[in-house]
């Protein structure tokens, strides 16, 4: 004989258990968020700093093919970077770095000629690193270097900023 249960369970879950997988989640959360926007911000500086080598190329390419002298100026206090010919008129859009980042070092302006080498500005065969870091974690930084006698720019990215 089939016996009827007049009692009759409860499959729920417990309010207890419920806070206690918010918690969890919660605490997962807290711990991924500042990694995601740490992760964002190193992508920021890398795409700023390949923006900045693009940027550097065009002028030694506008150099070369329209046989003139350009210069990229590179302004620390706005963070912010243009291609000019020798009489300072203007070519292109000027970029400005995030407000997340910064020029770590004193920067000068590098002058292109036709030849497709590259000098400071104002004389000096050696040209100085081009570093860009972040605010929250300056010691690590990309690197962009001119080549003087050849114009060749190089990036180094997450290097030691001494």
């Amino acid at each position: 004989m089939i016996r009827l249960c007049l009692y009759h369970k409860n499959n729920g879950f417990s309010l207890i258990e419920i806070l206690a997988v918010l918690f969890l989640i919660g605490l997962m959360f807290s711990i991924c968020i500042p990694v995601f926007f740490n992760i964002n911000s190193s992508f920021e500086m890398h795409s700023s700093s390949n923006t900045i080598r693009t940027i550097l190329r065009t002028t030694r390419r506008l150099a070369i093919t329209k046989n003139a002298e350009y210069l990229t100026d590179f302004d620390k206090d706005s963070c912010k970077v243009s291609i000019t010919d020798i009489n300072g008129n203007q070519e292109g859009k000027t970029f400005y770095l995030p407000k997340k980042l910064f020029f770590d070092n004193t920067l000068v302006d590098i002058h292109f000629f036709p030849t497709g080498r590259a000098i400071k500005f104002g004389g000096g065969a050696a040209i100085d690193s081009i570093w860009i870091a972040r605010k929250n974690k300056p010691e690590i930084a990309d690197q962009i270097t001119v080549t003087a006698t050849t114009g060749r720019i190089k990036l180094r990215k997450n290097q030691k900023n001494l």
